[in-house]
Parts: C-alpha cells; sequence; structure tokens
C-alpha cells in the first residue's frame, strides 16, 4: 500500500503544483512484492530474536489439548513432546472458507494469500467482496496500472461501517477508474483462453465481465478443528472459541485470543487480546473493552473508524448529533496535497459524549487513535474541541469537526 501511495503522489505531482517535475517513472511490481517479502521477514525475524532474548521456548509441531494441564506437541521429525503446564492461550487463527460459487473451486481463483504470492502483476482483476480486503487490495492494483472491477452484493462498500462515508471512498475510486459495482452477485465463473469470463447479476441484468484474475475476498473461519477442545470440555459458540472479557474460556486456566476467538480479525485485537490473557495468567485481573477497537482500511486515501455509525447510534436509542467536516479545511491537507476526504463524529447528542468517530482521508489511521481514546475517557465534544491541537497538523480535523457539535 505504501507503495501504491508513492504512485498516486507522483500521479499527482504536477495537478498540485508542487514544483517537482517527474517526466517518467515506471513500476517494478516483482521489486514491490519482494520488498514487502522482505518486511514480514524481517518482523518475523524480530519477534523471534525477541523470544529468545527473553527465554521463551519455541516449539515448532502440531499441537494438541491431552487434559487442561497438558499439551501434545507432533513435531515433523522427532515424535511427540508432552508439556505439562498450569495455563494454555490458545492463538491458532482463522482460515479461509470459499463462497459457493460456479467455478470457484478452480485454482485459477485467488484468496487474498495467492493475491500476495503474485510476481507478475495482472492486466485485470475483478475483486468480489468489498470488505477491508477487498477494497484494499482494489486500491492496490489500481494504482500499479490494472483495470480493477469490485463487486459487492450490499448497496455500499464496507457493509457495517459508516454509509456516507464508505459512499465518498467509493466515489474516490470511481474517479480513479476503478469499475465498483454494487447490489450485484457473481453467478459463475468460466474459463476461455486468456481471460475468465465473469457474469454478474446487477439491479439492471446480467452483464459479463472479462478479467485476466478473480480474487474471491472468502469469509474467515476461526480455526478450531483438531485442538483437543472437545476433550477438554472448552465451549464453541457459532464456530469460534467462547470466551469472557478475561479472554478466558469456558475451562478455568485456558485462554484464547485472536482470530480464533470470532470477534475481530485485527492483529491489534488479537495483540491486545493477549496481553490480557498474559496478565491473567500472571494473576492479575485484566479485562477487555472492545468499544475502542479503530477499524482501519488502508487504501488511498485511508479509513479509518471507532465506536458506533451514525445508523448505530440512532438503533442504540441515541438522540444523535453529528459533526462532519471536509480535508479541504484543513491547512496540512492542502500542503499535502491531499484534500479528499471527510471527518464525521457521531455524539449523544444530550450531553456530547463521542460515540463514533470516522475518517477518510490522508493519515487517517493514525488520526483514528484520538478518537479511540476519546471514546475510552468517554470524553465530550467539547473536550476534544477545547484541546489544543497544533497548527498546521491534520490532527485539526478531529478538533474543528468537534467544535461543529459543540457550538450548535
Amino acid at each position: 500500500m505504501k507503495s501504491a501511495e508513492t504512485v498516486h503522489t507522483i500521479d499527482k505531482l504536477e495537478q498540485r503544483n508542487f514544483g517537482v517535475i517527474v517526466d517518467k517513472f515506471s513500476i517494478n511490481f516483482e521489486t514491490v512484492m519482494k520488498r514487502k517479502d522482505e518486511m514480514v521477514e524481517s518482523v518475523v525475524g524480530g519477534m523471534e530474536r525477541s523470544l529468545d532474548k527473553m527465554g521463551i521456548e519455541l516449539i515448532r509441531g502440531i499441537g494438541y489439548i491431552a487434559s487442561p494441564s497438558v499439551v501434545e506437541v507432533k513435531k515433523k521429525d522427532s515424535g511427540i513432546e508432552r508439556i505439562e503446564t498450569k495455563n494454555i492461550i490458545i492463538a491458532t487463527g482463522a482460515e479461509y472458507k470459499k463462497r459457493p460459487l460456479p467455478g470457484i473451486d478452480e485454482k485459477c481463483i485467488m484468496t487474498s494469500d495467492d493475491v500476495l504470492k503474485l510476481t507478475k502483476l495482472p492486466q485485470s482483476i475483478l475483486i468480489f467482496g468489498a470488505d477491508y480486503i477487498g477494497v484494499e487490495f482494489a486500491t492496490f492494483f489500481n494504482a500499479m496500472g490494472a483495470n480493477v472491477t469490485l463487486v459487492e452484493r450490499e448497496p455500499h462498500l464496507l457493509p457495517g461501517e459508516d454509509e456516507e462515508i464508505a459512499d465518498l471512498l467509493r466515489e474516490i475510486m470511481e474517479m480513479n477508474e476503478v469499475d465498483v459495482i454494487t447490489k450485484a452477485n457473481v453467478e459463475r465463473i468460466e474459463y476461455g483462453k486468456d481471460k475468465k469470463v465473469v457474469t454478474v447479476s446487477t439491479p439492471s441484468g446480467e452483464e459479463e465481465k472479462f478479467t485476466e484474475v478473480v480474487l474471491v475476498s472468502p469469509e474467515r473461519i476461526p480455526n478450531i478443528h483438531d485442538l483437543g477442545l472437545d476433550n477438554v470440555g472448552v465451549r464453541v459458540d457459532k464456530g469460534s472459541i467462547a470466551v469472557n472479557d478475561r479472554t478466558e474460556t469456558s475451562v478455568p486456566g485456558i485462554y484464547a485470543v485472536g482470530d480464533v476467538v470470532g470477534k475481530y480479525f485485527f492483529s491489534h485485537v488479537a495483540s491486545a487480546e493477549g496481553i490480557v490473557a498474559a496478565e491473567n495468567v500472571m494473576g492479575k485481573n485484566a479485562t477487555i473493552d472492545y468499544k475502542t477497537v479503530p477499524r482501519c482500511i488502508f487504501s488511498v486515501p485511508e479509513m479509518a473508524c471507532v465506536g458506533l455509525t451514525e445508523k448505530q447510534a440512532r438503533e442504540h436509542g441515541y438522540n444523535v448529533t453529528v459533526g462532519m467536516l471536509s480535508f479541504a479545511m484543513n491547512a496540512e491537507a492542502h500542503i499535502f496535497g491531499e484534500i479528499d476526504g471527510v471527518i464525521k463524529i457521531v455524539a449523544d447528542a444530550e450531553y456530547g459524549e463521542i460515540l463514533g468517530i470516522h475518517i477518510l482521508g490522508p493519515r487517517a489511521t493514525d488520526l483514528i487513535s484520538e478518537g479511540a481514546l476519546a471514546i475510552k475517557l468517554e470524553a465530550t465534544a467539547e473536550d476534544v474541541a477545547k484541546t489544543f491541537h497544533a497548527h498546521p497538523t491534520l490532527s485539526e480535523v478531529v478538533r474543528d469537526a468537534a467544535r461543529k457539535i459543540f457550538f450548535k
């Protein structure tokens, strides 16, 4: 996505009048993907070195919970190792489940994992599913120069997020020549000599789309099988491990964190849950509050949300007031040449308590942390409006949107 953002910046240099002239540039897709692999390897390698430095033993193999105090690990070459323990934390993640579509089982249909292994840029790609994964890949391949079609069953991109913000992101994507089709479904996928033929049903009838690559954003399923959960009585609810706010399962001393819990499929949530579980293993009484989970979409521009949408707040019975501000009103956004986007603050009209913040614009994924903190502290629009924000910075949009509520 950083590579995509860089292409976006270069493309806009002349129209933004930066005084920087780039006569020509090219994209080396293989190098883009190689850099991604290097970054992942660096982070993972650094984590393993940290474990070793802290004296944490890493055992590679297939784990099985034999009892609440015993884990058995089947190693590749050296049989089974039996580990006795007082506590167990399950962090087995999630796996993908393909959507049931005619033609979907062919090897040519890709998941996000498959796409991350590409070394050659496809000329065209059709993405089915405009969730976080679908929107991010649509943005990425569009910036890389591929022809992108994005198909979503629901009326709006990013179902479950604020519809007003999602619709604005759609407008921006369409301005960048992404073909976005909502209220649509992929009916079947057929295979020609060089391209796939994807039949898409839309409100105006069926359309055939010809594309080199089909990416189907799959359903993520908590990885709960063959762990020995039934053996020890760990309760499973709707396909995920049931836990309380201490991340403890139905069996004392056994905890579960991350995607296997099935609440939020975000690495920052898994990390927070892991810390809570570790603290409780050490005898503390830690709990987790999901009210302040930031939901980040690394598109161009970025989108980030925390708390309730306007629709959700009304459904919860709040008397809602809204403060909206365009990035075009922000000095730093003009300096960056990135004025596309808005911030929307949803608050309780009676007390001014901030219920949700939704941002589409430059550095939205950084700015959202202020919203998470505001909700955590039960801050009001007045609190944010009267807090100093340095000038010129993008963070001023948060304060100015809060002012629109406070000064109503």
